[in-house]
C-alpha cells in the first residue's frame, strides 16, 4: 500500500483557517475534528507562534465524545508542546484514532498558525 505526505491548514472550531489567529492570554481554542481513519500515525505539526502556547490533542470515534489518549501505565499521550514560545516543527503520533482535534490554550497573547502534516495511505485521501 503507498502512502503520501499531505499538509494542510488547521481549521477552528469556527471553520476558519488557523493561519495567523490572534489568541487571548488565558484562553482555550479548539480545532475542527481532523479525520485521521486513513492515516498512518505519522504526523507533525508546524506551529508559528509570536508568544507562549500550550497544544494537545484529543481523540474521538464520532466528532461528538472526545477523549484523551492514554497508555497502560495511565501516562497521557497528547501532549504535542508545552509553552511553546518559538515556530517549531513538532512530530508526534495519535496511532488509531477515528479523529483528532488540538486544544491550545494562550499562555500570553499570541498570533498562530498551525499546518499539519501527515502520512495518509494514497487511495483513501
Amino acid at each position: 500500500m503507498l502512502s503520501v505526505i499531505k499538509s494542510k491548514s488547521v481549521k477552528d472550531n469556527t471553520g476558519s483557517s488557523w493561519a495567523d489567529k490572534v489568541l487571548t492570554s488565558g484562553s482555550t481554542y479548539y480545532s475542527l475534528a481532523i479525520p485521521f481513519f486513513y492515516s498512518d500515525g505519522f504526523t507533525s505539526l508546524l506551529v508559528k507562534t509570536t508568544a507562549s502556547i500550550t497544544i494537545t490533542f484529543e481523540v474521538s470515534v464520532d466528532t461528538e465524545n472526545w477523549y484523551i489518549p492514554y497508555d497502560i501505565n495511565a501516562t497521557a499521550l497528547n501532549v504535542v508542546a508545552t509553552a511553546l514560545g518559538a515556530d517549531r516543527w513538532i512530530s508526534f503520533a495519535p496511532q488509531i484514532a477515528g479523529y483528532i482535534r488540538f486544544k491550545v490554550v494562550a499562555n500570553s497573547d499570541a498570533t498562530t498558525s498551525l499546518t499539519l502534516i501527515h502520512k495518509k495511505e494514497k487511495n483513501k485521501i
